[in-house]
């Protein structure tokens, strides 16, 4: 088996491990990252992108687009390309729409769950929705992480698991502010149910079904991204409380203004959003959050 990663992040390393200490594995695996200098002996595209059974994209949201358009010319149509990126790109897109625009249904896939990189590196295990239409290559992906520390888990909703793994980032942000503000555990228990119920409606109004945002794509990233001292989504929301600014570059973040401009004047149905975009103009106002829930 061929697998390619691409990104040389932190994810994109985990990616590696996990699939490095698979018991007995025969696979070769090639790490590729636009900064050459990241993988040592890399080896160029056109030489690990046609025999390549799979292929992870582990790069920002942004970047995905522009990487498909370099291999498609020397991409095997069976290759199955399977994206952990997390984001909405300048073109307003979800990664399920750049990719469905881009790729043969049915060989492309989302891989969106709690699968934090640092956990992973440390020997942690990870969980994971395989978002994919075609049921044999969610097999194949099955057995290839099978007995390793990532379980997987099929689902057929890849517009709904593409913008849940959007939305938890945006709401770890709010997390972040909560804590910033000092709230408390009650006060979040509150709002999870709040972020709960306005994410299933924003799932549904991007195509996808409500009950992806109870699972591991929308729940269960979220609590892992929402609470982690590793996310740098909530440590956003902290520092926009402490500092009255942000300097983190979050997926959260950069995603909520591509958010904002698809959903134009919609975004006026999820109170929530309106709250944080209230925020992010003016950090001073994250009191806001409490008058919502007060």
């Amino acid at each position: 088996m061929n697998i390619v990663i691409i990104g040389a992040g932190e994810i994109g390393r985990a990616m590696e491990k996990i699939l490095k200490e698979k018991p007995d594995s025969p696979n070769q695996i090639f790490l590729w990252d636009k900064n050459q200098g990241k993988v040592s002996g890399q080896k160029p595209l056109e030489e690990i992108v046609p025999p390549a059974d799979f292929i992870f994209l582990c790069v920002p949201s942004s970047a995905v687009e522009e990487f498909l358009t370099t291999i498609k010319p020397s991409l095997n149509p069976e290759t199955i390309i399977i994206s952990l990126s997390k984001g909405i790109g300048d073109s307003g897109r979800t990664m399920a729409e750049v990719l469905g625009d881009n790729l043969s249904g049915g060989f492309f896939g989302l891989l969106c769950g709690p699968m934090l990189a640092e956990e992973i590196m440390l020997g942690k295990k990870a969980f994971a929705v395989l978002a994919i239409e075609n049921g044999e290559n969610y097999e194949k992906a099955s057995r290839l992480f099978s007995g390793t520390n990532l379980q997987i888990f099929q689902s057929p909703d890849i517009k709904g698991a593409a913008i849940a793994s959007v939305l938890k980032n945006i709401y770890s942000v709010l997390f972040g502010i909560c804590d910033g503000l000092g709230v408390g555990s009650n006060f979040k228990g509150r709002l999870l149910v709040e972020i709960l119920e306005e994410m299933k409606r924003i799932i549904l109004f991007f195509g996808g079904r409500s009950e992806t945002a109870e699972g591991l794509a929308g729940l269960g990233d979220f609590f892992a991204t929402a609470t982690s001292i590793y996310s740098k989504n909530y440590q956003s929301g902290v520092e926009i409380v402490k500092n009255k600014t942000c300097s983190l570059a979050g997926e959260g973040i950069m995603s909520f203004n591509n958010l904002k401009k698809r959903l134009g004047d919609e975004i006026n149905q999820f109170p929530l959003l309106k709250i944080l975009d209230k925020i992010l103009s003016d950090p001073a106002k994250a009191n806001l959050l409490l008058e919502k829930l007060a």
